[in-house]
């Protein structure tokens, strides 16, 4: 899934195995070079005063995960979290939240075969469900409370 290793794999397609494991290679380490300069532009950005902590934080872990030699779906969340804290309150936020909740419970870890194990992977949804759906009503009625004071 990884964006640095599609031209090994076009490479692959036209050229032969041994062209395409060259061009991952050097796709690869292109991408290091690329996530060293970005971080590096962030940086630089967040300490002149451009961009707050958090902001810098969610587009870092973004060129770190779509730059990186591997990407599975739910590294993309290392991303979403701390951009979704820079979003004004308002609607934006609250749906990228309940978004990127979703996501996080609908996408389980695939680095492991389910099979024979599908009643465990069943009971971690219900729990994370449950979870999410109890931290949800303890903020709603924490906010309320807020409110009325």
């Amino acid at each position: 899934m990884a964006p640095t290793n599609w031209p090994g794999y076009l490479a692959g397609a036209v050229f032969g195995p041994q062209a395409g494991q060259a061009m991952i290679s050097s796709a690869r380490i292109a991408g290091l070079v690329l996530i060293l300069c970005g971080v590096a532009v962030l940086l630089g950005r967040q300490l002149r005063g451009r961009i707050s902590e958090v902001t810098s934080l969610g587009m870092m872990m973004s060129v770190i995960v779509v730059l990186g030699p591997v990407i599975q779906p739910w590294y993309l969340l290392w991303a979403v979290l701390p951009l979704a804290a820079c979003l004004p309150v308002g609607t934006w936020r609250t749906r990228v939240a309940v978004l990127a909740g979703v996501f996080a419970l609908l996408v389980p870890p695939l680095a492991g075969n389910f099979a024979g194990r599908v009643p465990e992977l069943v009971a971690a949804y219900v729990v994370g469900v449950a979870l999410v759906g109890g931290a949800y009503l303890v903020l709603r009625r924490a906010r309320v409370s807020v409110a009325q004071a």
